[in-house]
């Protein structure tokens, strides 16, 4: 049965309480990813200018360098920890932080951890990427890693544990949601999941292609995944025939059925992150003309309650928040935020100290 929540937006609202933790030269240190295992615990992955990855550890009252293993290899792509004591960093290697220092767990050759979930230190899970055609999944048990073939590309992985792992990718330009449990893995399908209409290269005929951008699991009764409609009107000419629109949209899952979630109203905007702000409400992050050749317009920040509906928030810093990350013990939130501008690079904090 399909349910439609109607999420209504309301006027702008007064500026969040997103505050600078941390301002980063683009020309030295490209952030990538954010992790943080306690309020006084963080951690912010990038690499130089040469290419080499580089971590800053926030320590509850400064950002400091940290030092990561002289031979890892690659871009740090994804991270993800079940405790201080257990960080994990992928990209072309595996790495683990035990609580004293990082070290190299497993070198992946051609392909790159792109997504990853961390249960303990014998249960991880990452998404492999670029070495033979579509993505593959691996899990190691503190002793070795096993491998399964996906079929699928663009896979993103999230859950609570092994026996409720979620996971989004594409098929043949078809959008796909896995989901595991005691017996497997299963594939999922929403009736709420937007249609698919293939192109017909017919004057005044509609085409419609989804994709799946986001999965946040919060816990095993509520789930979201965000993705992207692109809506073409066919003019009758196939070479220059734009994308017409682009519409953000959003699944929920309560624990016993899925529904459509209506995103606030962008200029064909992007589907970008969505978080729980520890209130029981939500942040979600936009831009408008996501996806134009002269680059990103307006950064777009959104905030649900659940009493008011969406609000719409002044970015902060007026940057384009790229993901969130709630910080363990608190009600508080890092975001790493980008200026398309600028090229500005800043790492905010909202919520209890």
């Amino acid at each position: 049965m399909r349910v439609l929540l109607a999420l209504s937006l309301l006027a702008p609202a007064p500026a969040a309480d997103w505050r600078p933790s941390l301002r980063l030269d683009h020309g030295r240190f490209v952030l990538r990813e954010l992790e943080a295992t306690g309020p006084k615990d963080a951690w912010a992955f990038g690499t130089t200018p040469q290419g080499i990855p580089a971590a800053r550890r926030w320590n509850g009252r400064t950002w400091k360098k940290a030092v990561l293993p002289g031979a890892v290899f690659g871009s740090i792509t994804s991270v993800d920890s079940s405790s201080p004591r257990n960080v994990w960093a992928f990209g072309g290697d595996a790495m683990r932080f035990d609580g004293h220092r990082w070290k190299i767990v497993k070198r992946f050759g051609k392909a790159t951890g792109m997504s990853s979930r961390v249960f303990g230190p014998k249960n991880v899970w990452v998404v492999l990427a670029g070495d033979r055609g579509r993505d593959r999944l691996a899990h190691y048990d503190g002793r070795r890693w096993k491998t399964v073939r996906t079929g699928l590309d663009g896979v993103r992985i999230g859950g609570t544990s092994s026996t409720d792992l979620w996971a989004i990718g594409d098929a043949g330009a078809k959008p796909v949601l896995r989901h595991r449990t005691s017996k497997g893995w299963s594939t999922v399908r929403p009736g709420a999941m937007p249609r698919q209409i293939p192109r017909k290269e017919v004057a005044g005929s509609v085409s419609q292609d989804v994709r799946l951008t986001g999965l946040t699991v919060v816990s095993r009764k509520n789930v979201w995944v965000t993705g992207e409609i692109w809506r073409d009107v066919v003019s009758g000419d196939p070479v220059s025939d734009p994308t017409d629109e682009i519409l953000p949209f959003a699944l929920h899952w309560n624990g016993r059925r899925w529904s459509r979630v209506t995103l606030p109203e962008t200029r064909n905007g992007e589907a970008g992150p969505l978080a729980p702000d520890g209130r029981g409400g939500y942040w979600w992050s936009s831009s408008d003309d996501a996806y134009d050749v002269y680059g990103p317009g307006r950064a777009r920040l959104f905030h649900w309650t659940g009493k008011d509906g969406w609000r719409e928030r002044p970015a902060p810093g007026g940057q384009m928040i790229l993901a969130f990350e709630r910080i363990p013990g608190t009600r508080g939130l890092w975001a790493q935020g980008l200026s398309y501008v600028t090229a500005a690079q800043t790492i905010f904090r909202s919520g209890a100290q």
